[in-house]
Formats: C-alpha cells, structure tokens, sequence
C-alpha cells in the first residue's frame, strides 16, 4: 500500500485522473497485473498477436497508429509494432511512470495524448449527467490515422462514473443509458478512422461451488449494455481472476473478441 500511494504522488496525471480515481486504478492495475501473472498470459499473449498481425498486414507502411486505452502496455507488443509503423500516438487518461520512460527514449516516434475517452467524469464529478464529445485534436488525429486500435477498454469507459452517477441519485436505468451512449459514442469514433481494430471483453460469468461442494457456472453476463458485436476475427476466454484474487470463493471468466471495424456493429 506505500508503495501504491508513493507512486499515487509521484505519478504525472491531471486533477480529474486524480479526483475521478482513475489514476488510483491504473496504479492498482499494474499490481493485479502482477499477481495474475500466469492468468492473464493466454489473453494478453492472444491481444499482442493479433494487433501485431493486422498492423504488419497494412499496405502502405503505416506512418501514424493511435492506441486508445494504452495503459501499461501490457496488451501491445511494442518492440515488434515499432518495427511495422513509424509513429504511435497512446491516448489515455493517466500515462503510467514506465510508459513516459519508453515514450523519452523513441526519439519522438511515440507521444501520449491524455483523455477522458468516456467523456463522462469531469460532469459526473459535479452530479451531472452530460456527456462531453471527444476533443476535436484527439477526433482529427483518429480520422487522419492509417489505424487506430481500442485495446480492452471498452467495456471499461462507463465503469469510472458509474458510482458517482449512484451516489447523485441516477436510476439504474438512467446509468444503463449513459453507459449505453458512452459505448456507443467509441465504436462511432472507431467508425471515423482508416482502419479500426477493436479487442474487448463482451461478457463475464462466474465458477465456484456450491455448499455441498458441487461445481457451479453462472450465467453469462452482458458487459457492453446491450451492444452485439460482430463475430470477430479472433475469439478467446480471458480467465481474469482467481478464487483467491476475488477473495470470495469464485474465479471469473470473459469472453473477448477482436475484430476490424469494417465490420458494423449493431446497436
């Protein structure tokens, strides 16, 4: 816990990375990451050759790819990308300490760009309900690059105001609303680039045992508020935490699917 507040400090994030509790999670990130080391290797493995083979597969040679959830980087294999493609741009709201360090030693081939991409928590932080469109900069850079790439963050855009929403009062169905838009509101700008590629986690469902020590499986659950994906060009099980992660008898599991956005999704 020192450790993860010392990193809280030293960490360079905007005041709304900070009040929102995103900075917090993205810290919180790398240490689940590191506990669930051997879990996690299959999913992440899967995401890093996928992006991998659709960038090498563009023609022309991309000059410019934009990754939006950037992260850690645990999911991007970025060593082999920066051998396909001669810029990256990374957009998140927090930009870790490690990251900033890979970004100083490119030479200049990769800049972070800090976003809200859900548009959501600078309004939810006040107890409002209105979701701001994404920066006009940011919308430019997307239209004009040769691929853009949503790495496993899509269902996780609503996830930051959901409980701010709770607490002002919102009714569940007005947060299953907005939620709904924000998801939407990525796949359309997905929509508006050359060439999109998303990897996300579609639904989630629990194993555990019941009291007479009986294996049971839960039943899938929605985590994109109603949107379908396509059927992808790739599919996989993310087994994403343990009994002992979750601490409460249970291990968890996601369906992830990667595909091209030329394929439309339905709404």
């Amino acid at each position: 816990m020192l450790a993860e507040a010392l990193e809280w400090l030293v960490t360079p994030a905007s005041s709304l990375a900070r009040r929102s509790g995103l900075l917090a999670g993205q810290i919180a990130i790398r240490h689940r990451a590191s506990r669930c080391r051997s879990l996690w290797h299959g999913h992440l493995q899967a995401t890093r050759r996928y992006i991998t083979s659709q960038v090498a597969a563009l023609t022309p040679h991309p000059q410019q790819v934009i990754v939006l959830g950037s992260g850690h980087l645990n999911d991007i294999d970025l060593d082999a990308l920066l051998e396909l493609a001669d810029h990256f741009v990374l957009v998140d709201i927090v930009h870790p300490l490690e990251v900033r360090w890979r970004s100083f030693r490119a030479g200049g081939r990769i800049e972070l760009l800090e976003a809200d991409l859900s548009g959501s928590l600078e309004n939810a932080l006040a107890g409002g309900k209105t979701l701001l469109p994404v920066d006009e900069a940011i919308r430019s850079r997307i239209m004009s690059a040769d691929c853009v790439i949503s790495v496993n963050i899509l269902s996780q855009l609503p996830v930051g105001a959901h409980d701010l929403w709770a607490k002002s009062g919102c009714s569940e169905a007005e947060i299953e609303h907005l939620s709904h838009t924000i998801i939407k509101a990525h796949l359309e700008l997905l929509h508006q680039s050359q060439h999109g590629l998303l990897i996300s986690d579609q639904v989630a469902r629990l194993r555990g045992l019941d009291d007479k020590g009986n294996s049971i499986t839960g039943a899938w659950q929605d985590l994109l508020f109603g949107f379908a994906l396509a059927k992808g060009d790739e599919e996989w099980i993310w087994q994403i935490a343990s009994h002992a992660e979750r601490g409460d008898g249970y291990e968890e599991e996601r369906k992830v699917v990667a595909l091209r956005l030329a394929t439309r999704f339905e709404d």
